[in-house]
């Protein structure tokens, strides 16, 4: 999904793993549909199927690519409207998306945690996730304006609220697709060995390229983002 909003004048560029559906929730009160500016009930068929608030043109999807918004969209809109996407520190975030995507397998509930390192370093050097370079570049070039980091979530979505002219605040973060894993509490840093850094160096490179993330994953500083 994308969401949308032609009173606001935004385009949200959903990224994987960074609170992306909870941050489409809290912004969907202020999304229209892409024909008019008329408010309608959001439900979980709706939220299912499309963009912004209400049915979907076939072609909207979950996490679409920003050369196919800019083409469904229309030129105009896509030059015209705020642009913004979200960000995670990406060691955390392929970490995150590990779990998530693993969380069937068996490897994920071994007590063995050397097991579940090796099974997460092979995920990083094949690689097998998504690093979400189309949703937020066309041609290779960055094209989000801003982003809401989702180790400031709530920060950067008041930021974001007044940049945008909300007149109204926004309701609390609602949470989902929230990851639940056995090995929560090791730290980040313990995952990685050289070949998996080095891996998420290269495949998340529009994230260290354009955000001031650390490349080393036991640096867990958060890039200033300028309001």
């Amino acid at each position: 999904m994308v969401a949308i909003s032609n009173k606001y004048k935004f385009i949200f560029l959903k990224s994987r793993k960074t609170a992306g559906t909870s941050i489409e929730r809290a912004l969907f009160p202020f999304c229209t549909t892409l024909e008019d500016d008329l408010p309608l009930e959001l439900s979980d068929a709706r939220y299912a199927e499309g963009v912004a608030r209400g049915p979907a043109p076939e072609g909207w999807r979950p996490h679409i690519p920003a050369a196919r918004v800019r083409r469904r969209l229309g030129r105009e809109k896509w030059d015209a409207y705020f642009r913004f996407t979200a960000v995670r520190n990406p060691f955390d975030r392929v970490v995150s998306h590990f779990f998530w995507l693993r969380r069937e397998d068996a490897i994920i509930q071994s007590d063995n945690f050397d097991e579940v390192r090796a099974a997460f370093r092979q995920f990083c050097v094949r690689p097998r996730y998504a690093t979400d370079r189309d949703i937020v570049t066309i041609d290779d070039k960055f094209v989000a304006q801003d982003a809401i980091r989702f180790e400031c979530l709530g920060d950067d979505l008041s930021r974001m609220a007044k940049k945008l002219g909300f007149e109204k605040p926004l309701d609390p973060l609602p949470e989902f697709n929230k990851g639940i894993r056995k090995w929560g509490d090791v730290p980040v840093a313990d995952f990685y060995d050289a070949a998996s850094t080095d891996a998420v160096k290269r495949t998340m490179g529009w994230v260290f390229d354009n955000f001031d993330y650390s490349e080393d994953p036991r640096d867990a500083r958060i890039p200033e983002i300028a309001s």
